[in-house]
């Protein structure tokens, strides 16, 4: 895309140091570089480490470009929602300020909310947890094989996690 069509305005909160465009690019004032956008591979959402007065701090891209577009996140239980589920799409089109509820609504709808094995920490998938279930020696050999605890093995035989399953 042209970059010259792009909207700039200042990062809140770093205004003169950084700038954001209403398609979720960031880039230095002082140096005109675009910062990297790529998503971050644990989470897929796009983080930008920004600086000022030589101390750095993580930021959302999302989060930069509705502050600079839309206004700051409004008080109360809202969250930035992409409106096509995507977490790399930053284009102020694609945000919105919404509820807690409004935001999981979409993940589902979507299919992008971190559950099983989508989760970024999770160790088994949804086949190794049908069979755990069917799986009937002792626990500790289960955990030991799959590599989690003995605990992760319960809840899962109880039903109080995997619980869609």
């Amino acid at each position: 895309m042209d970059q010259s069509l792009e909207q700039w305005r200042p990062v809140v909160g770093y205004e003169g140091l950084y700038e954001v465009s209403d398609q979720g690019n960031v880039r230095n004032c002082k140096t005109g570089k675009i910062l990297s956008n790529k998503p971050n591979k644990n989470i897929g959402y796009v983080v930008y480490s920004l600086f000022k007065n030589k101390k750095g701090k993580m930021h959302y891209g999302h989060c930069l470009v509705l502050e600079a577009f839309v206004g700051l996140k409004p008080k109360g239980d809202y969250q930035a929602c992409h409106g096509n589920g995507i977490r790399n799409d930053n284009r102020v089109v694609n945000l919105r300020w919404d509820t807690r509820a409004s935001n999981y609504e979409d993940a589902r709808k979507h299919q992008t909310n971190s559950k099983g094995s989508r989760h970024g920490q999770a160790k088994l998938t949804e086949a190794d947890v049908i069979l755990i279930r069917q799986d009937n020696r002792l626990r500790k050999h289960i955990a030991k094989e799959y590599k989690v605890s003995i605990t992760t093995i319960t809840h899962i035989k109880l039903g109080t996690t995997w619980n869609w399953l």
